[in-house]
């Protein structure tokens, strides 16, 4: 019968040790928490900072824009506005087909290296 009070101390012991180790699971878990609640308030914060506002404009689909006065110009003068807008002069592409032209006459000018003799091949 000794050993029962013994054993009552081992067990309360062993209890106490239990609800330690709960409380600080239980803590950790709250820290956790806290952290995870301020860095979600963090986010928010810069996704309230970084977020875009816009109003409605619907008119704007429809606003004449310098495309648009340009196309209607070019309509009353009777002319395409696409190749108006987007052609090179007939000087560029002379320019443009004259240093091509320079550009691969050059080319085959130049050996490919430039110490490059028929002894280096044997």
């Amino acid at each position: 019968m000794e050993s029962l009070p013994i054993l009552k101390e081992a067990a309360e012991r062993r209890e106490r040790i239990r609800q330690e180790r709960l409380e600080v699971a239980r803590a950790k878990m709250r820290e956790k928490e806290e952290v995870e609640n301020k860095r979600k308030k963090n986010l928010e914060r810069l996704r309230n900072k970084v977020r875009v506002e816009v109003e409605r404009d619907p008119t704007r689909t429809v606003k004449n824009t310098a495309a648009w006065s340009e196309r209607i110009l070019a309509t009353k003068l009777d002319r395409d506005p696409i190749n108006y807008i987007q052609t090179y002069t007939n000087s560029q592409v002379k320019h443009a087909n004259i240093v091509n032209q320079n550009n691969l006459d050059s080319a085959h000018e130049r050996p490919a290296f430039p110490f490059q003799h028929d002894d280096a091949r044997r």
